[in-house]
């Protein structure tokens, strides 16, 4: 099994109230991708709520293998919610992979 974590944090947006708001709606779109990605094991993604901190969510998820990985990397669901929703503030992101 591989865990593969990712850190992001997001700017570009007039008030916090519209940062949340987008959050919640990558929040939602990526959580439902368990259902439409078979090589996903699971999926969860934490808001942090330290508002001090630099990273603004995480993403948690699991797969059996390194190529179920790059398959749901490259899955055309997967890429729409980074590409619409992530990419546009994108500030800075961390990884770690490790193997369970």
């Amino acid at each position: 099994m591989l865990r593969h974590i990712v850190l992001f944090a997001l700017d570009g947006f007039p008030t916090p109230g519209d940062k949340q708001r987008h959050l919640l709606r990558i929040k939602t779109s990526l959580e439902v991708l368990p259902q439409e990605i078979n090589v996903l094991n699971s999926l969860s993604v934490r808001l942090n709520v330290n508002h001090e901190e630099e990273y603004d969510f995480l993403l948690e998820t699991e797969f059996n293998c390194e190529d179920c990985l790059k398959a749901y990397q490259d899955h055309p669901l997967h890429q729409r919610v980074i590409e619409d929703f992530v990419k546009p503030h994108l500030k800075s992101r961390a990884c770690v992979d490790y193997i369970l």
